[in-house]
């Protein structure tokens, strides 16, 4: 599984397989889909813990109403939002 845990960054390498990879890009409606994607996504995570002003002015504030939200304007994919 891709993500972190305790500051180590996990990848999953099955995500190095076009195939594979497209597959869970579709599935999550997802523009795109990388595995340097996923380390940036991850190592900026790491580097802004959530509720931290650095990660709001990174990522936005993760107490706003997401459900009022129009995240179609903002964000890539459902999953980003």
């Amino acid at each position: 599984m891709t993500g972190h845990a305790h500051g180590q960054i996990t990848v999953n390498l099955a995500e190095a397989d076009d195939a594979y990879r497209e597959r869970l890009r579709t599935e999550v409606h997802e523009l795109y889909r990388t595995p340097l994607g996923h380390m940036r996504h991850q190592t900026g995570r790491l580097s802004a813990p959530t509720g931290s002003s650095r990660s709001r002015a990174c990522f936005g504030d993760e107490r706003a109403d997401y459900a009022a939200a129009r995240w179609a304007e903002s964000y890539i994919s459902a999953y980003a939002r």
